[in-house]
């Protein structure tokens, strides 16, 4: 609103509007981008090996704790085996797939 200074004079205007305060300032990037096409595509198989190592080693480490009947444990190893390029071929099926 403008107000008269004087009855002759010049028009005295309001001073402008304060301005709006800036955005925070974005945060760095952290050291390791979790969002990142590249480490999701990592962790995946990552993933998939950890599993393979574990199922493996609980089949290989249960063999070797039975003793009796004896085919128990040489079917365990043998699932451990197998179990090998199954868990890989799923793997490679997956990631060329999806």
């Amino acid at each position: 609103m403008a107000v008269p200074a004087s009855s002759t004079g010049p028009l005295i205007e309001d001073p402008p509007p304060p301005l709006s305060p800036s955005p925070p300032p974005s945060p760095p990037p952290s050291p390791v981008d979790t969002q990142s096409p590249t480490v999701g595509s990592i962790r995946f198989p990552l993933a998939w090996m950890g599993a393979l190592v574990v199922v493996d080693g609980s089949f290989l480490l249960a063999a070797s704790a039975i003793h009796h009947p004896g085919w128990a444990s040489a079917v365990l190893v043998i699932a451990a085996v197998i179990n090998v390029p199954l868990f890989l071929g799923a793997l490679l099926l997956l990631r060329s797939k999806f």
